[in-house]
């Protein structure tokens, strides 16, 4: 039988069916010096939160557990994943409540100081290389002619006859050299030898380095946020209208979710969720952008979908009556996939539409939608653009009512239209596995479809509206 160490805590594992327990976690040495200090942090973080006065002298920490009641997804985080909520437990603790804090304005400096470093780096870095060459292309000195055919056993320069004292004293510096017939050429291609050996190697260290440089530079490097810092990329990308807007959302998702891999910071996680939204490329591709596995990028998916499903559903709202009478014809509602048999009648009927009327609201609708009677129910007006009924045509009337009615639906049709243009995802024939309510990422029981459209409903909310307010 397995026993709860918190205090106050009566979990056991004969009773308590259904809970986890988990060990205390110990300090890894043998990954090197980073994951002993983080291990050894995260352990005396569990001890100081489970809060046992005996563990200096009675040898609990070995052998006793922690249930999964004080944790709040239920089980730790990865030790790893300092940040998640449940690092350390946090809940039933018997005490204050004991948790982490992100200090966001301290990692927003580290950030900035990180890339500070990395900048002045890569100046050093093209500095010395600029160095290197100026003194290459300083050292290297103009090729000299030499006359070798004369027979005179004393020999200079050609021409330094011409040459007053001044020339003879430049020559000294370079060839003034009185050499015999024999020894002279072994000298001369010893001393050639030499000049063009120390040039060569010259070159060859230049070369080596720039080549280390340009090997860095050319490495591949996934997107990253300072790949979306115009919002000509923002809007190509994501369909948000820029940078500002596109950071503002992410700060509003990010504290919820955590990271699904070591090799992408979360904005980078982010950013894969709404290219895959917003341009519905395959997995593969975004797994090739990303330099990650395929399954990588459908764990950040589904995740990411989850949470911002949650943080964002606030945003796609049905307003207020007097917000509706300033803005209209602006209309929101909520949409829920259903298969394409079901009929427009009972979509309306049980989509939860009706319920937000009220008597004398007017509803527009196509000649599809025989909701009638529903909308009659709730003492409102169902209003559709008039039809023959076996007439030639229609009457002069009915002509001019439809087309007011047709001049003021445009703009709903628009709005969607935008939805399914922005988010190319939603023009797609898409996979089986968005129908299906998956556990492993929410508790709601819902399909990732509507979590699909409700994260692009809000996210179109956030871009300008494309029906004038006059």
């Amino acid at each position: 039988m397995v026993l709860c160490v918190v205090p106050g805590c009566g979990s056991r594992s004969e009773r308590d069916k259904g809970i986890g327990y988990y060990r205390i976690p110990s300090v890894i040495t043998n990954k090197g010096e980073f994951e002993e200090e983080l291990t050894t942090e995260h352990r005396n973080e569990w001890i100081k939160a489970i809060g046992r006065g005996d563990t200096d002298t009675k040898q609990v920490l070995a052998s006793e557990r922690v249930c999964g009641k004080h944790f709040v997804n239920g089980q730790p985080a990865p030790y790893w994943n300092k940040y998640h909520e449940d690092w350390v437990p946090t809940l039933i603790l018997g005490k204050k409540k004991y948790g982490t804090k992100i200090n966001f304005e301290a990692q927003a400096k580290r950030d900035e100081r990180s890339r500070k470093r990395e900048k002045l780096a890569r100046e050093r870095q093209e500095r010395e290389s600029a160095e290197k060459r100026q003194k290459l292309y300083e050292s290297s000195l103009p090729v000299v002619e030499i006359d070798f055919s004369q027979s005179s056993s004393s020999r200079t320069f050609e021409g330094s006859q011409d040459k007053g004292e001044e020339g003879l004293n430049e020559e000294t510096l370079f060839a003034d050299v009185i050499v015999t017939e024999g020894e002279g050429e072994n000298r001369k291609d010893a001393g050639c030898q030499t000049t063009s050996d120390t040039t060569e190697y010259q070159e060859a260290e230049c070369q080596t380095t720039e080549f280390e440089y340009m090997f860095q530079k050319s490495k591949y490097q996934a997107p990253s946020k300072y790949f979306f810092e115009s919002d000509e990329k923002v809007r190509f990308y994501t369909g948000l209208p820029s940078q500002e807007v596109l950071i503002v959302v992410f700060n509003h998702v990010v504290p919820y979710v955590t990271r699904q891999t070591q090799s992408l910071d979360r904005f980078q996680e982010f950013v894969i969720v709404l290219i895959k939204l917003r341009l519905n490329p395959p997995l593969q591709d975004l797994a090739y952008r990303f330099a990650v596995a395929v399954s990588t990028i459908s764990r950040i998916f589904f995740h990411w979908v989850v949470v911002m499903d949650e943080r964002l559903l606030p945003f796609v709202y049905w307003p207020d009556r007097d917000h509706l009478w300033r803005t209209m014809p602006q209309c929101y509602q909520y949409a829920f996939a259903w298969g394409g048999r079901v009929s427009d009648k009972f979509l309306t009927e049980n989509c939860g539409f009706l319920e937000k009327l009220i008597p004398g609201d007017m509803v527009m609708a196509d000649r599809g939608f025989t909701i009638t009677e529903s909308v009659g129910l709730m003492q409102a007006k169902l209003v559709i653009p008039a039809f023959t009924k076996g007439k030639a045509q229609l009457d002069p009337v009915d002509v001019e009512t439809t087309r007011g009615i047709a001049n003021v639906r445009i703009h709903v049709e628009r709005v969607i239209g935008l939805l399914r243009r922005k988010y190319t995802i939603f023009q797609s024939t898409l996979p089986t596995d968005f129908l299906i309510c998956n556990h492993r990422y929410s508790d709601r029981h819902t399909p990732l479809v509507d979590s699909m459209l409700r994260v692009c409903a809000a996210l179109v909310n956030f871009c300008p509206p494309i029906v004038p307010f006059d």
